[in-house]
């Protein structure tokens, strides 16, 4: 397996957003970091030439493998609630705010006369009833008709995240832009404001779409559970140093951008989660090599069976994730860079591989089978 897959970091095995997990600028931290690693057995610096990673990894069976692809039954309340979806909203033009209803709004948050972070919002959509918000915002809108602007005096709950928020007077300047709300839906309707005919129609195709996304869900679940599994099953017997760092570096990143979400350093955050300086950096340690063996372990099987980035599978994987972008796949690497395309590719291309070697039962269960699974 060529060396640079090695070198990139694996975003999907922590469950982080694609491309939003890593940067050029995280690679010269690395670089530049106290090498906390070189003194482990059970690391090997991979940066000293080119090194074959099936020396490193014993694979469990990935070929062969009994699959159940699970999909979830399509019910007529699924079929309904999908009916009704914001893309089929009506826009009023003349109502007041009602709860269940959408309202597009912009507010400002301030504490004793000032602006305070992330309280500010522009043409924001909130379902009036959804809690989203602290006590008091949505019922305040409630009654508030299209372009009116109204101070809500709300006080931020005792254990708000932030601690410079929490159980402080706050007066929220909102004003509504629009309403949206669930139209009655009827052929009458669906004719004047969509492209469907009839009700029968858009019932019919709304149907044909969950079942769709019901398949396409269930087989994701069923590979990603696979490759789960034999991740879990395999052994690492060293792991890449490049990878353990990686892994870390993600951690941390992913750590500070939700302190950071919330307004809070990282020691505030740590301690709002009733962790120690000391659970947070075993917990790094641990992610470093939990990351470091789903990577091991997805390479040495496109290694071992062969497969690179020249194979059509893999080039069909890539495409479609450029489509996703909006980009070709050239203006995807030179956006993110090489490294990042290839090792958000190859996975999927892994698993699509296994599945295409496994044997596949299908069956039809309900939400609360799924749930309980």
């Amino acid at each position: 397996m060529k060396k640079r897959f090695l070198a990139a970091t694996l975003c999907v095995c922590m469950g982080l957003s694609l491309f939003g997990c890593g940067s050029k600028d995280d690679k010269e931290k690395e670089a530049t970091s106290t090498d906390a690693t070189a003194e482990r057995d059970d690391v090997v610096d991979d940066s000293k030439g080119d090194l074959n990673i099936l020396d490193y990894v014993e694979l469990a069976d990935y070929k062969g493998l009994e699959l159940t692809k699970e999909v979830e039954e399509v019910t007529e309340e699924d079929i309904q609630s999908a009916m009704e979806e914001t893309h089929l909203l009506l826009k009023t033009a003349d109502a007041v705010v009602a709860d269940g209803d959408i309202a597009v709004i912009d507010f400002v948050g301030k504490k004793d006369g000032v602006a305070f972070e992330g309280g500010t919002a522009e043409n924001y959509e909130l379902e009036i009833g959804s809690g989203s918000f602290i006590d008091g915002f949505e019922d305040g809108l409630i009654g508030v008709k299209k372009g009116e602007t109204v101070d809500l005096n709300l006080t931020f709950p005792e254990n708000y995240q932030s601690t410079e928020l929490a159980g402080q007077d706050v007066v929220f300047t909102v004003t509504v832009h629009s309403i949206k709300r669930v139209p009655e839906l009827s052929d009458a309707w669906l004719a004047a404001n969509t492209d469907y005919a009839t009700l029968a129609d858009y019932k019919e195709e709304t149907k044909q779409e969950l079942e769709k996304t019901a398949e396409e869900t269930a087989q994701q679940n069923m590979i990603q559970t696979a490759l789960d599994d034999v991740i879990e099953n395999s052994t690492v017997k060293k792991y890449y140093k490049s990878l353990i760092e990686d892994g870390e570096t993600q951690y941390e990143n992913y750590v500070n951008t939700y302190a950071s979400y919330f307004g809070q350093t990282l020691d505030e955050f740590l301690e709002a989660q009733s962790m120690t300086k000391e659970d947070y950096e075993e917990t790094k340690k641990s992610q470093g090599e939990m990351y470091a063996k789903s990577a091991m372990v997805i390479f040495a099987i496109a290694e071992d069976a062969g497969l690179s980035e020249e194979d059509e599978g893999y080039q069909k994987e890539l495409n479609e994730l450029a489509e996703a972008y909006s980009m070709d796949a050239d203006t995807l690497k030179s956006a993110y860079g090489e490294e990042l395309v290839n090792v958000s590719v190859m996975p999927q291309y892994v698993m699509n591989y296994m599945t295409e070697n496994a044997n596949v039962t299908t069956k039809t269960v309900t939400e609360e089978e799924t749930t309980t699974a």
